[in-house]
């Protein structure tokens, strides 16, 4: 028991060391607006998951429901969860689903490509590329275009967490 103790506690010091070395690598222009990037993003991605998450969750038990007595894969519905991912894919027997059930089918199948595949992932791809947008408008892309030289405040931005910077304010506002 202690030994996988260790072992999870090592596998999360070792995940928290990555990001803070990720961290440190911020001093390159590049990487430091791609931090910025991928944060923006993680933020709108949180919001697009409170819309992903129950519409696939909904065409999982609709799914089971319409195949899940009959078809294998579609039988539990972990199983149904699998197979509606392999569906994102392309990777669907589409012959023995409307075999089974030819007009579910075609309605089920046409509404989740149409939703997944033109909608949702699309939005995932828009959420990245307007992320990018910001962040390449807001810094400025030439560095001979900007002040290069950095005042202390960025200076302790890149150097301290956020929570960090925000206790710091805090404390300087109450004296």
């Amino acid at each position: 028991q202690q030994y996988w103790t260790i072992q999870i506690l090592e596998g999360v010091m070792f995940v928290a060391l990555c990001i803070r070395m990720l961290a440190f690598a911020r001093l390159n222009r590049s990487i430091f607006q791609l931090w910025r990037v991928l944060g923006a993003a993680l933020q709108q991605y949180m919001y697009f998951a409170l819309l992903f998450i129950p519409l696939f969750l909904g065409f999982c038990f609709t799914a089971h429901t319409i195949w899940g007595r009959r078809l294998f894969g579609f039988d539990t519905f972990w199983g149904t969860i699998i197979a509606t991912l392999m569906m994102i894919n392309g990777n669907v027997d589409l012959e023995k689903m409307s075999n089974d059930d030819g007009v579910w089918t075609v309605i089920f199948v046409v509404l989740f490509f149409f939703i997944f595949s033109f909608f949702l992932m699309n939005a995932f791809t828009a959420i990245m590329i307007e992320s990018m947008y910001k962040v390449f408008m807001s810094s400025g892309n030439d560095p001979k275009d900007q002040n290069v030289y950095w005042n202390r405040d960025r200076w302790m931005r890149w150097m301290c967490p956020q929570l960090c910077m925000n206790l710091a304010k805090a404390c300087r506002g109450r004296n």
